[in-house]
Formats: structure tokens, sequence, C-alpha cells
């Protein structure tokens, strides 16, 4: 598909997400991996003659970039972005959800050929005092269009890019990450709405959002702090979900039935786990008129990652004879250095077949990231960085060669224990998945939750404040919300009370502090909140994942034969377990049991209106498809009317491309993959039933 030419009626869209530009950058191997990929993307994107890119959130890594990073990214956009070639679609919606007003190829001074495309991630999202971030900077430099971001998280109306080409409609509605427990309350509440074509029959209607995705049982994901694909509405066509790395770039239909989700993954590995070792994929997929096919390219640029798992209770190695454990750990990471070399070969073959498409040729990196993964009971740990040291030169990241955990509900080994502030910090190994390790939320709620309780400080935003001025670098932020917390109650003791005495105020101050926090509580337990006290969050947070076996990069040395004498680490003891009745460390409660398939009810949305079949539109459109295309002019701007939502190696083969995927009633059909596809017809606020239609197969342009 890649190679021919869209007609005057077929847009062509290059989809990406999770870049993480700049991630690693520092690190001399692996430091310049996500801007090669990401030029390896623009690449695929401008030989595939895609009309735009639309990205999906995290295309820094950072909140606060390098001047390198920002630099080095604004000169991939203008090389790949600009030319002299004309747009060959429009943009008949109102501009205004744009930070500059307007459309970027529409701008006089500049001549855009290929327009960008991009939603916000948990990354790269606004903050500060200006409440700016990364992508503003890009669009008033005339780089991109940002769109997708929403400040009253009290109303989310989510307003579509309306573009045309042709006889093609399509509609883009953009979601940039918001807290997934806020959001997912958001949706419980019926906050979010969405605003659609008066015609919306007309319009092939495209969701991007950056969220966590409930992934069932086994996403170690609390219910609440991801979005199910329950809430979002039924109208639409395909979902293009972000911020989720695991590459399933085919279409797969929904657990509703009624729209297909494109997960594209990120183009860079950015942890060592299961879930980014395979093969990374960006997509361009075709939309004309009611149907789209779907075509993956792989992106022969990223690392290989080869992983595997030991145990060594399973090997017949003695405990004691650590010289033996050396070598056999040893011989299998040699064995996977060979397996990832293999596949640097294969990527090199496969990226001098696909030919030079831009100004510079692109390379595979020479060494592969190795990943081992030691279930380690009943022995001792190595040194991760004096083990690794033996690798320099071989692989990208020695220092991370071995992970050592313990056996899953191995006693205190799968809990976390987290105490005052005051007190050291004790944390231990947990199996579950999950890289984010103990949150600073966690620890503040933890402190405060006996009888500590903040008196001026109101604990969310404290947390708030604490996370900005630690992952998004605002030096300013905790002094500029003490300061705000501090006028706010001077204002409601001034206006609510006449004390005039010094402990009289002391007192109000106190009272206003509970009335307020126990308002929160009760808000928490009527709406399911996690972001109240601590209870729910500590049994979901303790399943996951925290290394702290690994230790800081050593300098590269040469490796004696004996091992060195320091290189074991004796197994700690476990913890007794508390005694009945208590509470005991966090995640001891259990779960309550997730992943079920839910509907619309339990999560209080509206139902969805039934479906019918309308053949005469199918047959119009099959007609329209065998017709020769021909150009047509842009219609005028529709109206929008605003509506309520209802709510492992690498060595893994390339996807293949889809074949056209079209909407219809009904169930799914025998014959070969299809979508099932749902519309409404939202106008004036309120729900109306569809009329009838049916969308039928179609085999080519």
């Amino acid at each position: 598909m890649a190679d021919e030419l869209p007609d005057a009626d077929t847009l062509r869209i290059l989809i990406l997400t999770d870049t993480h530009v700049g991630f690693n950058e520092k690190d001399k191997v692996r430091g310049k991996d996500s801007l090669e990929t990401l030029e390896e993307a623009l690449q695929i994107g401008k030989n595939g003659r895609a009309d735009l890119i639309l990205h999906g959130g995290d295309l820094f890594h950072e909140n606060k970039p390098s001047r390198g990073c920002l630099f080095r990214t604004m000169n991939l956009l203008k090389q790949y972005t600009m030319g002299s070639g004309e747009v060959a679609f429009e943009v008949v919606s109102d501009p205004a959800c744009f930070g500059t007003g307007q459309v970027n190829y529409k701008d006089p001074n500049l001549n855009v050929e290929c327009p960008f495309f991009m939603i916000h991630g948990n990354h790269d999202d606004p903050g500060g005092e200006s409440n700016l971030c990364a992508a503003n900077i890009l669009e008033v430099g005339g780089l991109c269009n940002y769109f997708g971001r929403h400040e009253d998280l009290e109303d989310i109306v989510i307003r579509p890019i309306l573009l045309v080409k042709g006889k093609t409609r399509v509609a883009i509605y953009g979601l940039g990450n918001i807290r997934d427990e806020r959001l997912h309350r958001a949706f419980q509440a019926k906050k979010v709405r969405f605003e659609t074509p008066v015609d919306t029959e007309k319009w092939f209607h495209v969701m991007i959002l950056h969220q966590n995705r409930h992934k069932g049982n086994k996403g170690a994901v609390p219910s609440k702090a991801c979005i199910h694909e329950e809430m979002l509405p039924s109208f639409l066509d395909l979902v293009i979900w972000g911020h989720e790395h695991d590459c399933q770039v085919k279409p797969q239909e929904s657990l509703r039935g009624e729209f297909y989700v494109m997960q594209p993954g990120s183009s860079v590995a950015t942890s060592l786990s299961p879930q980014e070792a395979g093969l990374k994929h960006v997509a361009l997929i075709d939309v004309k008129e009611g149907v789209f096919r779907c075509n993956p390219v792989p992106l022969w640029t990223v690392r290989p990652l080869v992983m595997r798992d030991i145990v060594l209770s399973e090997t017949g190695l003695l405990k004691t004879d650590t010289q033996a454990i050396w070598n056999a750990l040893s011989g299998e990471v040699d064995s996977m250095i060979a397996q990832g070399e293999e596949e640097i070969q294969r990527r090199k073959k496969e990226l001098e077949a696909r030919g030079k498409f831009g100004p510079k040729k692109l390379e595979v990196p020479e060494l592969p990231l190795v990943r081992l993964r030691v279930e380690h009971s009943g022995f001792d740990t190595i040194s991760g960085a004096t083990f690794g040291n033996q690798f320099v030169g071989r692989v990208a990241n020695p220092d991370e060669v071995l992970l050592f955990h313990r056996r899953a509900g191995g006693g205190a080994a799968g809990s976390r224990k987290v105490q005052g502030l005051g007190d050291i910090l004790e944390i231990e190994e947990n199996t579950m998945p999950g890289d984010d390790g103990v949150k600073i939320q966690d620890i503040i709620y933890k402190y405060i939750e006996g009888e500590q309780n903040l008196q001026v400080l109101p604990e969310p935003d404290l947390n708030d404040a604490v996370q900005s001025f630690v992952h998004r670098s605002e030096p300013c932020a905790i002094e500029r919300f003490v300061k705000q917390a501090v006028e706010s109650t001077n204002q409601a003791v001034l206006k609510e009370s006449r004390a005039v005495g010094e402990e009289e105020i002391r007192v109000q101050i106190q009272d206003r502090a509970e009335t307020l926090r126990q308002q929160r509580l009760a808000a928490a337990a009527a709406q399911g909140s996690l972001s109240g006290p601590p209870t729910e969050r500590a049994d979901s947070l303790a399943k996951r994942e925290l290394d702290l076996l690994e230790e800081p990069r050593a300098p590269a040395a040469s490796m004696a034969e004996a091992i060195p004498p320091t290189a074991f680490q004796p197994e700690e003891a476990e913890a007794p377990r508390r005694g009945r009745g208590a509470r005991g460390g966090r995640g001891s409660r259990g779960g309550r049991g997730r992943g079920s398939k839910r509907s619309q009810d339990d999560f209080d949305l509206a139902p969805t209106p039934a479906k019918q079949p309308r053949i005469a539109r199918g047959d119009a459109r099959v007609a329209a498809s065998q017709a020769s295309p021909q150009a047509s002019q842009a219609p005028p701007a529709p109206p929008c009317a605003p509506t309520t939502a209802q709510a492992s190696t690498a060595t893994v083969p390339p996807a293949a491309a889809t074949p056209f995927l079209p909407r219809r009633a009904g169930a799914v059909a025998d014959a070969a993959e299809s979508f099932l596809g749902a519309s409404q017809h939202l106008s004036q606020a309120q729900l109306q039933p569809p009329p009838k239609r049916q969308w039928a197969l179609k085999k080519g342009f």
C-alpha cells in the first residue's frame, strides 16, 4: 500500500505514538536511538505519500526536553513536514482548538507539505505557571498542530477536527493525557461530552487518546486507574490508543463490538520488559469514504531487545557453588548476545532492501539490549554492575543485564512496606510487572494518614505540587502551592469567623481543615476515588515491580577469571508476617477482582441506541467505490452539536496489511476480518435513534 499513491478520495494517515525523544540521551551508546527511529518513521510517511501525520502523545520523554533534544526534533520535523507540495485535504472545522488559532499549513509564511498533528502524553503534558508544554513551542514555530488539550476537567468537551478530501470525511477526536483516576471519575459522572457533526453518518470517526488501557485480570492496573473501552461512545469507528508500549498495531474489534482499537505501541524501549521486546511498527491507514485499511510498517532501526527467564532452583546448581552459578549465568547471557547479533544482521538487510528515503542513511544499532530475569529464591544475588562489566562493548546495557526476583507469593517478597518519613523507607521486592516503583504520593499519604493530618495544606494538591516539582522540573511548584493554600485559608477564616485571639484562629483553621478533609473523603467514597485515603491505592500499588538489586553502572574494566569476592550478596531473611487482625503491609488484604467484561450500566453511562440495517446506503457506497475516483470541492464547514458521551525476542515477523475494513451492523462476518461500526445522530444535546443502514464490504479502491 505504501507504494501506491492515494487517489483523490483516499486520505492516508501515518500513525505513530510514544516516540520518547530524548530517552537516555546522555548514554553514549543509546543516546541517539529515539531520534534515529523518529527519523525512520518520518521517512516512512514521506515515502508512503502520507497526507498527514498523527502522533498519539509522548513525543518527548522529558517534560522539559534539553536544548539539544528540542533542536534535533524541530530540525527533523522541518525536513519531513515542510516542502513545495500541496496539502491534499482541507480542515473545515473551527481552528480555535489549535493554540495559534489556525492550522499551520494555512499560515502564509509557511509552506507545509505534510501537516503534523499531535496530542500530549503523560511525559510531555502542560504544566507550570504558564501551563505550557514542548508541543506549544513546536506549534508556535509552525511545525505541528497541537490539539486534545482540556483545561476544565469538570466539563471535558471533545471537539473533533474535521478533514475532507474529495468524497471522504474524517472526524478526529483528540484527548491528551489526564490523570487516569480523574478521567475515570469524569466518565462515571458524565462530565465528558463529545461534539459531533450534525450529519454524523457521513463522517468516519477516529479517536486518539493517551491513557492506561484496561487489560483485565492480567493488566496489573487498578480498574479505576485506567479507561475501559465500554466508556467510549459507540459512534466511533476507530480508536487509536497511545501510552501503551506493547505493539498491537493490527486493528482489533473492541469488547463492545462497535468500533476497532489500534495500539501502535512505542518506537523505543524505555523499559526492559517483555512488552518492549517485540518488533516495533508504525502504521499507514487509508480512509476512503466509510471504509479503511491498515498497513503496519516495521521499524528496523529500533535496537533489538532479547529477554529470557531462568530459575536457579531448577538448574541443579548448589547454592554454595558460586563459581558454577556465575558461569551458568554468563553462558546464558552469551547465548542471548549471539541471538541479538543475528537479529541485528537481519534488520540491516531489511533496511538496505527498503532503500534510502531521506537525506540521511539510517543505520541499525550495533549492540543489542539484553535482560536475563533470574528467579533466585534460596540463592544469593550477584551485583549487577560487577557481573555486567564482562559484557562491556558487547551489549548496550551492561549494568542492567541481570534482574533478580523472588518466587511469586514468597512471603514478604510480594509486599511493600512504607513507613513514616521520619523513619527509614523500607521497600521490598515485588514480582508483579510495572516500572513505576514506590511513588512520592504514596509516601505522603502514608505519612499523613494517622495523627499527622495537615491543617492548612490539602493533601491532593500537595501531591500534585510535589509531582510537578520532581517529574516536571518546576522549581516554584511547591512554593506556589503553599502560597495559594495560605491565602485561601486566610480569606476563608476572615470571611467565616470573627475570632480575634491566636488560639481561636488556630482552632478555626483546624476545624476548617477537618471539614474539608471529611468532604473529600465522603466524595471519594461516593465516587470510588483512588485519590482519597490510601486504603485502595495500597492494595493496587503493591503489585508494581521494583528492582532494588541493581546498582549504578560501574566504569568498564577488565574482568579477572575468578569471581570478585564482593560479587555475591547474601539473601536477606524474609520478614515475618504480622499477626491476625493487624492491618498488614500494602497489598496484604487482597484484591477485589477485575478484568471481567463490563457494560455501560456498570459505569452509569447512558445506553447506546439500537442499530438497524441501512441497505440503501451500503449499495450506494459500493457503486461509488466501483466508479472512477474524481476530485471534488471541499464542502463548507458543517455545524457541530454538543452531546453527552456514552460512556520473546525481537524476531517477530512484521505484521501484514489488513484488507478494507467497513462499518456495518450485526454480528461479525465469517468470511473475512471486518469491523463493527456504529453511529449516532447526535443533535441538540439529545440522543436520537439512528436511521437504518448497512455497510457493505469493499474489496479495493
